[in-house]
């Protein structure tokens, strides 16, 4: 198998495990689980279209010469980042039902996504100092990186439900099946 595929594949099987859809919660589950569907929808529709970015941007990348690899990765750099900034705009206007914690979670993602972005200019200027070309002893270790910063991104975007007091909140977080892998891993204490 060719680094650049391998690559792909193992974003392709973290971007096959996030494309659950919302469950269809009971509207009597109350505005936790409702809380928890709606911001885990849309954490998840990021981390969807990451992926879809990030694997379009080394797809046959293994079958260009260096100078059309290194453009096709700084290409996945620059569509990551409107993607981040999308989200980023998108986060003020989520229909998110009102419980204590809404405004602090809302404000939780908008940090994390302005990180995010910046944290995407930054990669990618790394990225153009390591050289201009992706040659086929490189691709294995740029190609990476490049998966790597996508990974990060997605990790400061996720909220932490671990530190909010009310345990019927964590749990609707924990019950919700769209929430894994988009917000930090927790688990509750008996």
């Amino acid at each position: 198998m060719k680094a650049g595929r391998g690559a792909v594949v193992l974003l392709a099987g973290a971007l096959l495990s996030a494309c659950s859809t919302p469950s269809g919660r009971d509207e009597a589950a109350g505005d936790d689980a409702r809380l928890a569907v709606a911001l885990c929808a849309a954490l998840r529709d990021q981390t969807n279209d990451l992926g879809r970015v990030a694997n379009q941007a080394v797809a046959g990348i293994s079958d260009q010469p260096p100078d059309e690899r290194y453009s096709s990765i700084l290409a996945g750099f620059d569509q990551a980042q409107q993607v981040a900034k999308a989200f980023r705009a998108s986060i003020g206007s989520l229909e998110l039902p009102e419980v204590a914690e809404t405004a602090d979670l809302r404000d939780q993602v908008a940090e994390g996504a302005a990180i995010a972005v910046d944290e995407l200019v930054r990669e990618r200027v790394a990225f153009e100092g390591e050289g201009a070309t992706v040659s086929d002893e490189d691709i294995q270790g740029r190609v990476g990186a490049f998966f790597n910063s996508i990974e990060k991104v997605l990790s400061v975007v996720e909220p932490s439900i671990a530190g909010y007091a009310r345990r019927p909140l964590q749990q609707a977080f924990l019950e919700e099946p769209t929430c894994r892998h988009v917000i930090q891993p927790f688990r509750l204490e008996d």
